[in-house]
């Protein structure tokens, strides 16, 4: 799969100390971001290394809450989004796909890389994290 350019060569390498049954499943997350950025013309998306956990925000910070992507061995074959708290985004989410996904907390979204990424959801998860700030000032 084709995927976004690394600009900082230590995100690179961060996603490659990934199990390799998480690399190509986390990729494709990484790659959704980039293009919900695209399709919501978010000027830029900062890609950031915090604690070896690559995080995802938008260059204004008004507009959305950053998404981290997190692994764990004890997560075994399972990797997760975590947003902040402060947000309603998981309970939303929840309520919306209430059999599709896991959760931890408000916090995060968990994705297991048995299975295929479900796609649509996903990208539903990720766009209202990007637009949070900018959505709710709207209104």
């Amino acid at each position: 799969m084709k995927h976004t350019k690394f600009e900082n060569p230590d995100i690179r390498q961060a996603y490659y100390k990934f199990p390799k049954s998480m690399q190509t499943k986390m990729l494709e997350v990484r790659e959704i971001i980039f293009e919900i950025a695209k399709n919501n013309k978010i000027e830029k998306i900062n890609e950031i290394l915090k604690w070896g956990d690559p995080i995802y925000q938008t260059s204004r910070s008004k507009n959305g809450t950053p998404i981290k992507i997190i692994y764990k061995k004890s997560m075994e074959t399972n990797f997760s989004l975590s947003i902040i708290s402060t947000t309603n985004l998981i309970e939303k989410f929840k309520q919306t796909y209430p059999k599709t996904f896991y959760f931890n907390g408000d916090r995060e979204v968990i994705i297991n890389t048995n299975k295929k990424i479900p796609r649509k959801e996903i990208y539903y998860f990720i766009e209202l994290a990007l637009t949070y700030k900018e959505k709710n000032k709207k209104k």
